[in-house]
C-alpha cells in the first residue's frame, strides 16, 4: 500500500499516474527493484526498505530450515545410547515425552511431517524427528539406529511393526559392530507374533512385546479387588454385558487370573447382540481356552432383560462379577445407571469400561449404590499404562533373568533338560517365547504374595529380612504357580499329551496338581521358595501385610485329558 502511494506521488508532473502501474511498481519492490526514483517520498522509502527486510527474512528462514534439517541429522549421527521410537501416534509421543523428561535423547520416526504431529517438538531440545517410513533402512540409519540403546515399534498395525522388525534385523545383520538394543514391539496378536519371531534371527536384539489393551486389563486386575476375587474363586460366575475392543483381553485376563487347584473352569456369561460369534472367534484364536473358561453366550438386542434373567437364576449372586463393556464410556455408564435404576444388578463386584482421562468415580452420581452393593471398579483408560515405565518393566525383566539363571543353576532332572533343551542356554541366546514365559512368572510373584496376605517393599537397609513361607503356603503357592503355567500353556494352544512335543504342542504335566508326580511338584515348589531371594537381588523384599489371605478352593478335579 505504501509503495503504491509512493509511486503515485513520485510523478506529479506526468499527468495522472495510472493506479495499476503504481501497484505493479510497488510489487517489483519485492524483487529488490527500487523503481529508479531519486527523490523518494517517505511512503516509498518505508516500502522499499520494508520489502527488502521481508525478502531477506524469507530467505533467511528458508536457509535456516534447510540448515536445521542438516544440523538435526548431524546431531543424530553423533548420538549414542539414545531412544528410537517408530511411530509418532499417541503412544509414540507419550513415550518420547517420558524419556525426554528423564534426560534421554529421543528420535521419532514417522511418515508424517513435523508440522502434522500432535506434539510441539520445540518444547524439548532432546526430541528429534525423522520424516520417512521406518521400513526404509536409510531412514533407520538416519535415526542413528546402530548406536541406540532402546527402540519402540508402536505403529498402529501389527503387520507394520513386524515389517519394521524384519528391516531392523537386516540392518543390524549388515553392521556387525552394532551393540545390543532393547526393542519393545507393540503386538495385539501374540500367537501370530510367535509364528513370525521364530523365523527371525535377532542375535543383537533384546526383544519384548507388549499390547496396550492387555496392559490395561493386567493393570486393572492387579490393582483392584477383582484380582483376589476371581483368582481365589470368590467369583464363580462372570457376566460380560456388551462388547468393546477390550472384551477379548478381559476374558484372557480372567482365564489367567482364575486359580483352582482342582482345574475347575470359570463360567463366563456373555450378553451382546453377537456374543456367539465373538465366543467362536475367541475359541478359534485360543483353541484350548475351553480348558479354562466355560462360555455361555446370549445373543440379544435387549441386554438388560437378558441380564435380569441371568441374575435371577444365580444361586450365589454375591459370588458374581459383572463387567459392563462398551467402546463408548457414556454408553457404558448409561447401561450401568439404567440397570441400577431397574434394580437388575445384584450385590456383586461390578466393573465398568470408562475410557475418559477424568476421575471416573466423579462420573457416577452419589446415592446410586445400594447399601449392600459395592462401588463399581473402572477400567479402560490407557493413560497409566502408556508410559515408558509401564512398558519396559525393568524390575520384571531383571527378575525374569534371575529366574532363568536359577533354572540353569538348579540343573533339573535329565528328563526335564531333554524336554526343554532349547531353554538350557544363556539369556541372550534364549528364544523369545522362553523369555516371555520367565517374564510372566516374574510378574506373577506379586500376585502370589497378595494371595497369602503379603506385599513387596524396598529393602530398608540394603539387607533383605527373608520372609519364610510356611509349608502350607509353599504348597498353596506351588499349586497357584502350576495353574498359572497351565493357563499360559492353554492360551498358547498347548494341550495334555503323554509326550512333550513342541510340534504337536502337547505336555504330560497339563493336569491338575493332585495328578502330578512329586518330582514335578517340586518344579513348582522350588521357584516359590526362591521368591524372597529373587526379590532381594533387585532391592526388594516380601513382607507380611494386614491383608488377610484367602484359601484356595477344594473342589474335586474335573479336568478332562
Amino acid at each position: 500500500m505504501l509503495g503504491t502511494v509512493g509511486f503515485y506521488q513520485a510523478h506529479p508532473h506526468s499527468g495522472v499516474q495510472p493506479l495499476l502501474t503504481s501497484l505493479y511498481r510497488a510489487l517489483q519492490l519485492f524483487t529488490l527493484e527500487s523503481g529508479a526514483i531519486d527523490d523518494a517520498t517517505w511512503h516509498l522509502e518505508i516500502a522499499r526498505w520494508g520489502a527488502a527486510i521481508i525478502i531477506s527474512g524469507a530467505m533467511f528462514k528458508t536457509l535456516l530450515l534447510a540448515f536445521e534439517k542438516k544440523l538435526n541429522l548431524w546431531i543424530i549421527r553423533s548420538l549414542h545410547g539414545h531412544v528410537v521410537i517408530c511411530g509418532a501416534g499417541q503412544r509414540g509421543i507419550k513415550l518420547a515425552h517420558d524419556y525426554a523428561e528423564s534426560g534421554r535423547d529421543v528420535v521419532l520416526v514417522d511418515h508424517l511431517g513435523i508440522d502434522k504431529l500432535d506434539f510441539d517438538l520445540s518444547t524439548s531440545i532432546s526430541i528429534f524427528h525423522i520424516e520417512g517410513c521406518a521400513c526404509d533402512i536409510g531412514v533407520l540409519q538416519a535415526a542413528g539406529f546402530g548406536n541406540c540403546a532402546t527402540c519402540f515399534l508402536v505403529l498402529s498395525k501389527d503387520d507394520d511393526n513386524l515389517a519394521v522388525l524384519s528391516v531392523i534385523q537386516q540392518y543390524r545383520d549388515g553392521d556387525p559392530e552394532t551393540t545390543t538394543v532393547q526393542c519393545h514391539i507393540h503386538i495385539d496378536n501374540f500367537i501370530a507374533f510367535g509364528l513370525v519371531i521364530d523365523q527371525l534371527k535377532l542375535p543383537s536384539i533384546e526383544l519384548s512385546q507388549f499390547s496396550m489393551p492387555n496392559m490395561i486389563m493386567r493393570s486393572f486386575f492387579h490393582n483392584t479387588s477383582l484380582d483376589r476375587h476371581i483368582a481365589k474363586g470368590r467369583s464363580r460366575e462372570i457376566i460380560i454385558l456388551g462388547a468393546s475392543k477390550l472384551t477379548t483381553h478381559c476374558i484372557t485376563q480372567i482365564a489367567r487370573s482364575f486359580i483352582s487347584d482342582s482345574g475347575q473352569q470359570i463360567r463366563i456369561t456373555y450378553i451382546s447382540p453377537n456374543s456367539t460369534m465373538c465366543c467362536d472367534q475367541i475359541n478359534k484364536r485360543y483353541p484350548q481356552i475351553h480348558r479354562l473358561v466355560e462360555f455361555n453366550p446370549i445373543d440379544t438386542d435387549t441386554p438388560l432383560n437378558a441380564l435380569k434373567a441371568v441374575c435371577h437364576s444365580l444361586e450365589q449372586p454375591e459370588l458374581t462379577s459383572l463387567f459392563i463393556c462398551d467402546d463408548s464410556s457414556t454408553n457404558a455408564l448409561l447401561t450401568y445407571l439404567k440397570a441400577k435404576n431397574l434394580h437388575e444388578i445384584p450385590a456383586c463386584q461390578i466393573a465398568i469400561s470408562i475410557h475418559s482421562t477424568r476421575n471416573g468415580s466423579q462420573l457416577i452420581p452419589s446415592g446410586w449404590n445400594d447399601s449392600d452393593s459395592q462401588n463399581p471398579e473402572l477400567f479402560g483408560s490407557g493413560n497409566s499404562v502408556c508410559s515408558a515405565e509401564a512398558i519396559v518393566l525393568e524390575q520384571i525383566d531383571m527378575l525374569a533373568k534371575h529366574i532363568h539363571q536359577k533354572y540353569l543353576d538348579s540343573k533339573l532332572t535329565d528328563r526335564e533338560q531333554d524336554q526343554d533343551s532349547n531353554a538350557v542356554c544363556n539369556w541372550s541366546e534364549l528364544a523369545e517365547h522362553y523369555k516371555e514365559a520367565n517374564r510372566r512368572q516374574a510378574d506373577h510373584i506379586y500376585a502370589k504374595l497378595r494371595y497369602i496376605g503379603a506385599s513387596v517393599e524396598p529393602l530398608s537397609d540394603g539387607t533383605a529380612s527373608l520372609l519364610e513361607f510356611t509349608e502350607a503356603e509353599v504348597d498353596q503357592l506351588a499349586k497357584i504357580e502350576h495353574q498359572r503355567w497351565c493357563a499360559e500353556q492353554y492360551l498358547a494352544g498347548w494341550q495334555h499329551g503323554t509326550d512333550h512335543s513342541t510340534t504337536d504342542l502337547t505336555h504330560p504335566d497339563l493336569v491338575p496338581w493332585d495328578r502330578l508326580s512329586d518330582v514335578v511338584k517340586n518344579y513348582d515348589r522350588q521357584p516359590v521358595n526362591q521368591i524372597p531371594q529373587l526379590l532381594g537381588l533387585i532391592g526388594l523384599q516380601p513382607v507380611r501385610s494386614s491383608l488377610p489371605s484367602i484359601p484356595l478352593n477344594n473342589e474335586e478335579s474335573n479336568v478332562a485329558d
